[in-house]
């Protein structure tokens, strides 16, 4: 069923492919298309140049186009390691091309819980603990506690997280196993969404240690806002909105 889900939602996206599952599948055995593939860390070996082409893909895929897709509900890859992300070898037209296997793991992102997501992305940007504090119940179900002292607890939590070496998702990866520790609840598409991330930084430092994955989102939002400028300019009361 996820895979099915998952070649709905990839169908006009030409630089992934999710293998297509037969009709005589049964509830014991999967029958997939085959595909001609190789994984991620060991592609471009020899020809280094065409590595960070490939991080880029993959950053652009993974993790932009889950946040801004269109589509109402966009779906992620749970599981994405290089195993399961892997490059379609024998594609003339586009030797970058992924293939996304193995969709046991897959979360669902509805539209208000990436904005959520980008605005946590927005206040940790800005190294805003405040904005942090502001928007870190997204990560807890039934949102921030009203007590004064379970608060001042999670601002400090902030605080110490703030401090994580590495990109916005490790950052958040520590503040979800800190708010565990805590005896928080946490929501379960966030969690998904940032473990999948904290593994795509994995794959992304074999394939270009160079390589600024939020850098990068950043780089491919200020093309979506360019795009978009005719129609905000044309709609000027929706300039601020926070969508």
């Amino acid at each position: 069923a996820h895979f099915r889900k998952a070649l709905a939602f990839y169908k006009d996206h030409k630089g992934v492919k999710v293998p297509e599952i037969f009709p005589f599948s049964t509830e014991h055995v999967t029958f997939m298309e085959f595909l001609n593939v190789q994984k991620l860390t060991d592609s471009f070996v020899e020809d280094t140049g065409n590595r960070p082409i490939l991080a880029d893909r993959l950053v652009t895929l993974m993790t932009f186009d889950a946040l801004f897709s269109k589509q109402k509900t966009s779906i992620f890859h749970g599981d994405p390691h290089a195993g399961n992300i892997m490059r379609i070898k024998d594609d003339p037209r586009d030797p970058y091309k992924l293939a996304l296997l193995d969709w046991g793991l897959m979360g669902e992102f509805p539209r208000k819980q990436r904005m959520e997501m980008v605005q946590l992305n927005l206040a940790y940007g800005q190294k805003n603990e405040k904005g942090m504090f502001e928007n870190i119940g997204s990560l807890i179900q039934g949102g921030l506690p009203k007590d004064p002292e379970r608060m001042a607890r999670i601002e400090e939590i902030v605080g110490q997280a703030m401090k994580v070496k590495g990109g916005s998702y490790e950052v958040y990866n520590a503040l979800l196993g800190e708010l565990f520790k805590a005896g928080y609840v946490l929501d379960t598409q966030f969690s998904l969404f940032i473990k999948s991330q904290v593994t795509i930084a994995g794959v992304l430092r074999e394939l270009d240690p160079t390589l600024n994955q939020d850098r990068l989102v950043k780089k491919n939002v200020s093309g979506l806002v360019r795009k978009e400028c005719p129609k905000r300019l044309a709609l000027l009361p929706a300039w601020n909105y926070r969508g």
